[in-house]
Parts: C-alpha cells; sequence; structure tokens
C-alpha cells in the first residue's frame, strides 16, 4: 500500500483537527462535522487522483488513473476490457481501504484531542480518571470495531492485488501488498 500517502493524509487532517477543534464536545458523541467534512474532502480527492507506485530504486514511476489505465514511466499499458474491469477493481478497493484508515486516523485524533482535554479540565475539577474514561469507552469501542473490521477486509485488497497482476503482468513490480501486511494488522495488540 501507498503508507506515504495515507499517513500524510492522516497527519494532515490531524492537524487540522488540532488547529480547529473544540474540546467541549461531548465524548460520547460521533465524531462532529469538521472531521466528517475532512473525511469528504479526503474522499473527494482519492476519486480523482491518480495512484502513484514505484519511482525509487530503480523502478519506473507508475500511476493507475480513475479511468482504470495504468501508466508506466508514462506510457500507457494497453489494456483489454477484462483487464481494465481488474484495473478498476483493485483501484476501488485500494481507495477503500485508504479511505477507511484516514477515517479511523482522524476519528482517532479527535477522539485524542477530546480525551485530552477532558483530562485537563477533570483533573482542574478534581473528576475521578475511571469516570473520565468511561465517558471516552463507547467511542472507543466503535473506533476499534471499525479498525479490526479494516483488518478483517485487508485480504480482498490482496486478492484484488492478484487479480490485477494475473489480468495486467506489468504491473507485478509495483505490488508491495502480501500476507505479512494483514498479519501485522493488529488491533487489540
Amino acid at each position: 500500500m501507498n503508507r506515504m500517502f495515507l499517513t500524510s493524509a492522516v497527519f494532515a487532517a490531524v492537524l487540522s483537527l488540532a488547529a480547529c477543534g473544540r474540546g467541549d464536545r461531548d465524548p460520547g458523541v460521533e465524531a462532529g462535522s469538521l472531521a466528517d467534512e475532512a473525511i469528504q474532502a479526503m474522499r473527494d480527492d482519492l476519486a480523482d487522483d491518480l495512484l502513484s507506485f514505484g519511482g525509487t530504486g530503480g523502478l519506473a514511476r507508475a500511476r493507475l488513473t480513475p479511468e482504470g489505465d495504468l501508466l508506466i514511466d508514462g506510457v500507457a499499458v494497453a489494456m483489454d476490457a477484462e483487464q481494465r474491469a481488474a484495473a478498476l477493481a483493485y483501484r476501488a478497493e485500494y481507495l477503500r481501504i485508504a479511505e477507511a484508515g484516514a477515517a479511523i486516523g482522524i476519528r482517532s485524533a479527535e477522539l485524542a484531542k477530546d480525551a485530552v482535554a477532558a483530562a485537563i479540565t477533570g483533573a482542574l475539577k478534581g473528576e475521578d480518571d475511571a469516570a473520565i474514561e468511561a465517558r471516552f469507552e463507547p467511542t472507543t469501542a466503535r473506533i476499534r470495531a471499525e479498525a479490526r473490521a479494516l483488518c478483517d477486509s485487508l485480504p480482498r485488497l490482496k486478492a484484488a492485488q492478484d487479480a490485477f497482476i494475473a489480468a495486467v503482468p506489468e504491473f507485478a513490480p509495483y505490488a508491495r501488498f502480501d500476507r505479512s501486511d494483514f498479519d501485522e494488522c493488529d488491533v487489540d495488540g
């Protein structure tokens, strides 16, 4: 997966939330409109963006367009309808995973911001730490369940990648997602 892109997207969202967020929101409430707007903006950007692979270590840059064209070093790989369908299926699965991961990151950052604000306010008011933690447990459990579902869906991305490689062997050098990626996906660790 393009971890650099996903990390950058989550980092930008975290900075936006930290700069603009409010700490007086109810902690049990689902992520607010700011997080939802950030997620929607990210979703819109991803839908129109080229997915980039390679470009380092002597490997030419490859890009996958929203239309399912595979460009290697700027040159389109000839594809028939079946190959394009495999490319589009891989792209859709890749974007689904990226979007879900970024959304989890944004909601987690907002939860962390709210928890820090509540902890500071609670300390000043003499609130019990356990009571503060209990207020955030429902939201934490929802985020953990979303993350677990994301981990459980990673084999679908691997299957889509494998189908894309089988249909378009030129993509094989760019395929970086393997079994270890979902073996290492540990929500409870």
